[in-house]
């Protein structure tokens, strides 16, 4: 599990969805490095039950693992 993905709201540039997403600098004041993949979203038409995948989840997975192994080396 990531534990601090971010949610991206599309919307901000003129399109419709979410992201799902990691920073691979979280401690900069500035750019962050944030690897991003779209959200898809099901949902039950009986029941109403969503829910949530991310796209490509290995790319946030290696960018999440890259990350820490970077910090471990500081």
């Amino acid at each position: 599990m990531i534990p601090d993905a971010f949610l991206y709201d599309r919307g901000d540039m003129g399109e419709h969805g979410l992201d799902i997403g990691v920073y691979t600098k979280p401690k900069a004041r500035v750019l962050k490095g944030p690897i991003r993949t779209a959200v898809r979203v099901s949902v039950c038409g009986d029941c109403g039950h969503i829910e949530w995948r991310a796209s490509d989840p290995r790319k946030l997975w290696e960018a999440y693992v890259e990350r820490l192994a970077r910090e471990m080396g500081d």
